[in-house]
């Protein structure tokens, strides 16, 4: 019961937190930040995503990770990678069979919000809390610096598959839009003819560029640094300070534009609605069907004796429960794509993982007691 109550507790902290600062933005856009409308928020995601973004993956990584601990904790970053292409495509069959037929253009956006879960905030805060009242956990002399560790070396693969295939699918979606609304406008269209239609090299071009946005190259930075033999340095210089200064504000801008998006402003992007019925069938998919399916495979691997350590196995399992990561709220704001139905979906995760996740971690810490 102990374990049960500390679950709850745990996340109905980190989810209140989130959800307080989400109805700050959207008091903050529906009457202080009207006049610049939606491009305001806009250019905020894209500061967030070309500075604070970069800075804050580079400072928490840098200080989380370095090359003995990537070293033994190989089946988590293996894990991470299998589950998230397993959800990636369980999303968009799940989709492609329970969404309406008038709802089947959001195949792809149902998908990418199955496949990458929050990988730190949600699990380091059920963690910490877990740590206090399960006995073989509290014995642990690792602690929590060791889940922060564990959840660090999750996000960092879920970060890199979010600024590079959702990134890209976003992109893709946002100039479907653009090209929609160009052949409906007869003008634009009778322009467009008279354009060259880019080449598949250019097409090539344009998409490797995408993927080397500045986060990535962060999280490109911010690999080499961890394995590099001057990664304590680093961590102890002013630099990392600054870093960590700067990268702070990253996910409260985050959760401010998630509730911005919820207000009546003008909207970024994609215009076509998410009804409630198919936004509750995507909550579904992945706090259950993908949840289930998850869980599986990480049982599998400990079974199979890859994951003899009960702590790492919590951590692992956690992350098959936890809701989808507010990371994706700025990969929509930035790529102009699916801004508004991110952020309905992205709350109603968030409400509906409380219940959720305390139940499924209340079973698995007693499986693994």
């Amino acid at each position: 019961m102990s374990v049960l109550l500390t679950s709850i507790g745990a996340a109905v902290y980190s989810v209140g937190r989130t959800l307080v600062i989400c109805v700050c933005g959207l008091l903050l856009a529906k009457y202080r930040l009207k006049a610049g409308g939606a491009a305001t928020w806009k250019d905020i995601g894209r500061l967030n995503a070309e500075l604070c973004s970069p800075c804050l993956i580079i400072s928490v990584f840098t200080k989380g990770l370095d090359s003995s601990l990537i070293g033994q904790l190989w089946a988590v970053p293996l894990l991470a990678l299998i589950l998230s292409v397993l959800w990636l495509f369980l999303g968009g069959l799940a989709a492609r069979l329970l969404l309406a037929k008038d709802q089947r253009h959001f195949v792809s956006f149902a998908a990418t919000t199955c496949a990458f879960p929050n990988g730190f905030a949600i699990p380091f805060t059920l963690m910490v809390g877990l740590c206090q009242v399960v006995p073989w956990l509290s014995e642990d002399s690792r602690g929590s610096d060791f889940s922060a560790a564990l959840c660090i070396l999750f996000s960092f693969v879920t970060m890199m598959e979010i600024w590079s295939i959702a990134f890209w699918l976003f992109g893709r979606a946002a100039a479907r839009e653009l090209a929609a609304n160009a052949e409906a406008d007869t003008e634009a269209s009778e322009d467009k003819n008279q354009l060259p239609s880019p080449t598949g090299k250019a097409s090539a071009f344009r998409a490797v560029k995408e993927m080397l946005n500045p986060t990535m190259v962060g999280m490109f930075l911010a690999l080499a640094l961890s394995l590099s033999p001057w990664r304590v340095a680093f961590v102890e210089s002013p630099v990392w300070e600054i870093l960590q200064s700067v990268g702070a504000v990253s996910v409260p801008l985050i959760l401010l534009q998630m509730g911005a998006s919820m207000a009546h402003l003008p909207k970024i992007g994609a215009s076509t609605q998410l009804t409630m019925r198919s936004a509750f069938t995507i909550v579904g998919i992945r706090m259950l069907i993908c949840n289930a399916v998850g869980c599986g495979i990480v049982w599998s691997f400990r079974l199979s004796g890859w994951l003899p350590d009960r702590h790492t196995t919590l951590v692992l399992l956690i992350q098959c429960c936890s809701p989808t990561a507010a990371n994706m709220m700025l990969v929509s704001v930035v790529q102009g794509a699916y801004v508004q139905p991110m952020a309905i979906l992205l709350f109603l995760m968030n409400l509906a993982c409380v219940p959720v996740m305390a139940s499924c971690i209340a079973l698995h810490v007693v499986m693994l007691s």
